[in-house]
């Protein structure tokens, strides 16, 4: 049988048409991207707020011994600098607080009306973190220095009239501990933390109405707050 020419050119093509159209159609894969490695290292500031509960444990001298909750709204900022090895993640953060923890009492004895506020106008702290990283989050202990004021305001009325203000700063040491995480893997990161602060004995001399009055005080404050950092 013969096979023109023609016939085996109309062939060739085609076959090669044909082929080069299922090639057209094979599946192409292409590899996922890795997942970024967020990195903790660097430079961050950011502003906190959240709620304390003092308590102050008082001995006035020639008198009995009093105790005191202070409770109110925290809030103010921190700066800070990490330094990451493998999972593990080390920094440096100081803050500064103002705060609303205060309380009033009043009394009254022998016609004489007394009324005292105690507060904790503001304190700071200087710790050490210390975490694990776990990609954008990062748990965390933390401990160090703090300081802060205590202030009181007297009053007398009644049979006996006057008024006297005492403001003393002190150290302390704190520890607590807290979570962080990047939000959608920025530089923008939110934290909440719970830190406990404890001074030694806080000594205050009043004169009011012309009684000296020398007391001995301990100040332990416990604090929740929630944070917002941004990394530089």
């Amino acid at each position: 049988m013969r096979v023109s020419l023609k016939t085996m050119i109309a062939a060739g093509l085609l076959l090669g048409s044909s082929g080069a159209f299922a090639a057209d159609l094979s599946p192409t894969y292409k590899a996922a991207a890795p997942p970024a490695i967020y990195n903790w290292t660097g430079l961050y500031a950011g502003v906190n707020a959240g709620y304390g509960w003092a308590r102050v444990n008082a001995n006035v001298v020639g008198a009995s011994s009093t105790s005191e909750n202070l409770k109110g709204f925290i809030g103010g900022g921190q700066l800070g600098y990490n330094w990451q090895s493998g999972n593990w993640v080390l920094g440096l953060e100081t803050d500064l607080q103002g705060t609303a923890q205060s309380i009033t009492t009043v009394a009254s004895a022998g016609g004489i009306t007394q009324s005292e506020t105690d507060k904790l106008p503001w304190f700071g702290t200087t710790r050490v973190r210390a975490g694990l990283a776990a990609g954008s989050w990062l748990f965390y202990g933390t401990g160090g220095v703090g300081y802060g004021q205590f202030k009181s305001d007297l009053a007398l009325s009644g049979a006996v009239t006057g008024t006297a203000s005492v403001t003393s700063t002190k150290a302390a040491w704190v520890a607590g501990g807290g979570v962080e995480a990047a939000i959608n893997n920025s530089n923008w990161t939110w934290k909440v933390e719970y830190l406990h602060l404890e001074s030694g004995t806080v000594s205050n001399t009043v004169t009011i109405a012309g009684a000296t009055i020398v007391s001995n005080a301990k100040i332990t404050d416990d604090f929740v707050r929630a944070g917002l950092n941004y990394r530089f």
